[in-house]
Order: structure tokens, then C-alpha cells, then sequence
């Protein structure tokens, strides 16, 4: 790829930043490796490499986008490892936006056209509560106690807001949003593909497919992390492929639909079921299709007829009850939820704090031998980390979303139908799971479906007036 430009003197100012942060990056290897943390030395060498390398290969913010996209589900499902995509990779693709998106140097290439910007609800509710998790964590550090995991997660927790709001302002059209779900199926595609071969690579582990863990080459495998992938995903191409009119890509995006379908089955996850249910119930309302119905029909028959997945499903079905130790330790987490929640009413214990916080409370260490666990609620876990302020702003984000979101695809015949149908029954898919999980691995993947469906009314205000109000 060519960075001159024809008729553009090259100014050198342009690559400060660029320098700035490469310096950066040598000063903290210099430091680390001095002190003796070698490993994470390693990871600030090869950064400058890493940056060097997307900036030669993706010089286009869009093209940023669809690397985040494809990577994101991957990092999930702990195909690659957690220090490389934490403090590299996504690090990397956000700080390039950043120089495209502030500085000169994007100027170097063919230009883009001008980049857009938030609507007043998404922006004034979005960074009300990126300001209220920041204030927890700064009064969760100086009450503590605090662990190093609850810093990563802070941190992560930022990364994954910056990249939401690029998915919201960088797509140009409703086309350039389609690729970017494209580019999310395709990472979850791999992992779907990839889980009879984790399932072989774990056996023998404490962690097996037994349990809802798998181990992989990297970590481990949260199966009801995948199952939200697969859910937010399967949901959102069922949406798109009721608007697809060429019959070879509508019947690709039903098959598609149907082996993420099995995949979700293979994941146990009564949580991603529920969700998935949910969303298809409001996607059948919404539309009263019948190509919906037979793409479902078709999964169901699929999942009836072998009897390998029939009974992973069954045997799910028949353990929910009263005496299920899953059920019962959800109770138990969730009493804890709301015990934290009323002491720390205003402020909370700080973002994916209760995981330790919750020990102080009375909560039995030795029901928790291994695992740090959260609520399992993501709406007490908010209640809980954020207090009330943050419980309703996360409330007032998720759901407002969802129902502007649900006002553009309302709209018979216009160009973002379909699309918004999809992109809002996956958030639902989302919303319904969270019920009964809290899974902050996935929030990347989640803040790309918030930034999307963002793009989406930006894109609509651009083209239809009035679509400003709060509700769409």
C-alpha cells in the first residue's frame, strides 16, 4: 500500500505521535525488563513491531475496524494469548484510530469522508457512565482493598468503550456496518468450527467439557462466553437475512445460521438459550416471517434428529430445577449482589470489584476454591460495582438503545430496516443473557454491538430528520 500522495508535500510533524508512543514503548520495555518483570518487558518490545505493522497494513480506520472484529471473538474464547490482545493488539488498533481520527496523519491516504459523531442520548448517557466507572475505581483504590485483576479490568473496560464509540462513528454507510457483523461472524465462525477439536485438546484436564470450562492452548474456555457470541450473533443474521433478496446469500446466511445454532447447543449454555429465545420471540413478532420460521424449524429439526446434540439439550433441560448446584449457587451469589449493592449504594466497590469484595461480606471462601466469581447477574453486578447511579445509567444505555434501535427498524422500506432488526436482537440476545451471567470476557464484542447500532442511527438522523428525540 502506497502512503504518498500526490500533489502533498509529506509533513514530518505528522509522525509524532507515532514517534511519541514508540518511545513510550521502549522507555516501559526498558523499565520492566530493569526490574525484572521480563515477560511483560517482552510485551512492550514487540509493541512498536505491532504497531508498525497494523499501520502498514491498515492505514484505514475502517480496515482498523474489521481486524478488531474478526480478533475480538478469538480473544474470547482464549485462541490467542490474553497479554498479547490486552495490552497490544487492542491497544494498537485504538491508538492508530486515535491518530486517524485527531491527528494529520490519516491525511497521508486517500482521505475518508468526515468522520461522524455521537447523537446527544448516546453520548451524554455513554459518558456518564464511562465517568462513573472511573470515579468507583479511583474511590474503590483509595478505600481498597483492590487486586491487580481489578485494575486489568478497568483498563479493559476502557478499551472496550473507545473502540465502541469508533464502531459508532467511523462507518460511512449501512454497507460498511454489514461488514463489520461480516467480520464478527467470521471470528466466531473459527470458534464454532474449532470446539469438537478444544473439546479433544481438554480432555484430561481439571476443566472439561464435563464441567462449562474448557482448557485451550491460552486459558480457559468460558463455554457461556462462547454462547453469548454465538446468541448476540445468530440473532443479528437472522434480522439481516430476512432482508437479503438474492436467494444464494440468503440461503448462505440461513446455513450459517443453523450450524451457529448447533454450536450453540454445544455450549450447554442455558443462559445463551434463554437469550437466543428472547431474541427470536421478538424477531418473530416483529416480522411475522415465515423464512424466519423455517430457518428455525430447520435448526430444531437438525437438533431433534441427532441424537448426540438431542440429548446435550435434554440432559440441560431436565438438570434446571431447585436442586441444580448451578441454580443454587446463582441464589447465593445474587444474595450477596444485593447485600454489597446496599452497602455500597452510591459509589460501589469499583468495576469487577465484588469478585474479591465479596469475601469481606461473609461470603464462604471455600464455596469459591478456584474462581473469583461475579454474580452472575450482570444487573446486580452493576448494582453492586457501580452503585444506583451506575445501575441506571447502564439500564438507561442498554435498553434506550434497544428501543431507538427498534423505532429505525420499524421504518417499512428504508435502507437500515433489516440491519437495525438484527443489530437490536442481538443487544436483546444480550440483555436476556445477562439475566443469568456476567461475563466481562465478552464486553469488547459487546461494545462493538452498541457502537453499531449507534452508527446506525447516526447514519438514519443523516438521511431522516427528527430522529433525534431520546426513544428514536
Amino acid at each position: 500500500m502506497n502512503f504518498s500522495v500526490s500533489r502533498k508535500q509529506f509533513d514530518f510533524r505528522s509522525l509524532l505521535p507515532l514517534v511519541a508512543v514508540q518511545s513510550l514503548c521502549l522507555a516501559g520495555f526498558l523499565y520492566f525488563f530493569s526490574t525484572g518483570n521480563k515477560e511483560f518487558a517482552w510485551l512492550f518490545y514487540m509493541a512498536p513491531f505491532q504497531i508498525v505493522f497494523l499501520m502498514l497494513l491498515f492505514h484505514k480506520a475502517q480496515f482498523l475496524l474489521l481486524a478488531a472484529s474478526i480478533v475480538a471473538p478469538l480473544a474470547v474464547c482464549q485462541l490467542i494469548p490474553n497479554d498479547y490482545h490486552q495490552f497490544i493488539f487492542f491497544p494498537s488498533i485504538i491508538g492508530l484510530l486515535i491518530l486517524l481520527r485527531f491527528t494529520s496523519w490519516g491525511k497521508l491516504n486517500t482521505p475518508e469522508r468526515r468522520w461522524g459523531h455521537l447523537l446527544p442520548p448516546e453520548r451524554f448517557v455513554g459518558l456518564g457512565l464511562l465517568g462513573w466507572i472511573i470515579i468507583s475505581f479511583i474511590i474503590a483504590i483509595i478505600r481498597g482493598p483492590t487486586e491487580r485483576f481489578f485494575i486489568i479490568c478497568n483498563v479493559l473496560i476502557l478499551e472496550a468503550f473507545i473502540l465502541g464509540y469508533f464502531f459508532a462513528v467511523v462507518p460511512q454507510d449501512v454497507l460498511k456496518v454489514k461488514e463489520l457483523i461480516n467480520a464478527i461472524a467470521t471470528g466466531v465462525a473459527v470458534c464454532v468450527v474449532l470446539l469438537p477439536l478444544l473439546v479433544r485438546y481438554s480432555a484430561g484436564f481439571v476443566d472439561t467439557f464435563g464441567g462449562k470450562k474448557l482448557s485451550v492452548p491460552f486459558g480457559i474456555l468460558d463455554l457461556n462466553a462462547l454462547g453469548m457470541l454465538i446468541a448476540t450473533l445468530a440473532s443479528a443474521l437472522l434480522g439481516i437475512v430476512l432482508g437479503e433478496r438474492r436467494f444464494l446469500h440468503r440461503l448462505y446466511l440461513g446455513f450459517v445460521v443453523v450450524i451457529l445454532l448447533i454450536g450453540l447447543v454445544f455450549t450447554r449454555s442455558r443462559g445463551a438459550w434463554f437469550g437466543m429465545g428472547i431474541a427470536l420471540l421478538y424477531l418473530l413478532l416483529k416480522t411475522r416471517s415465515p423464512v424466519l420460521g423455517a430457518i428455525t424449524g430447520a435448526g430444531g429439526v437438525f437438533v431433534i434428529v441427532f441424537s448426540f446434540f438431542r440429548s446435550l439439550f435434554i440432559s440441560r433441560l431436565e438438570g434446571t430445577n431447585l436442586n441444580d448446584p448451578a441454580f443454587i449457587a446463582r441464589l447465593i451469589l445474587w444474595n450477596f449482589g444485593l447485600l454489597v449493592a446496599r452497602k455500597n449504594w452510591l459509589f460501589g466497590v469499583g468495576w469487577e470489584n465484588f469478585r474479591f469484595i465479596k469475601y469481606i461480606y461473609g461470603y464462604p471462601r471455600f464455596a469459591d476454591p478456584k474462581v473469583y466469581f461475579s454474580t452472575h447477574n450482570l444487573y446486580l453486578e452493576m448494582m453492586a460495582d457501580l452503585g444506583l447511579v451506575g445501575f441506571l445509567l447502564f439500564v438507561v444505555l442498554l435498553f434506550g438503545t434497544i428501543v431507538r434501535t427498534d423505532r429505525l427498524a420499524g421504518k417499512v422500506e428504508n435502507q437500515f430496516q433489516y440491519t437495525a432488526l438484527g443489530v437490536t436482537a442481538a443487544l436483546i440476545a444480550f440483555a436476556a443473557h445477562s439475566f443469568f451471567d456476567s461475563l466481562s470476557s465478552t464486553f469488547m464484542v459487546i461494545g462493538m454491538w452498541f457502537g453499531m447500532a449507534m452508527a446506525l442511527r447516526r447514519l438514519a438522523s443523516n438521511s431522516t430528520p427528527g430522529v433525534n428525540d431520546f426513544f428514536g
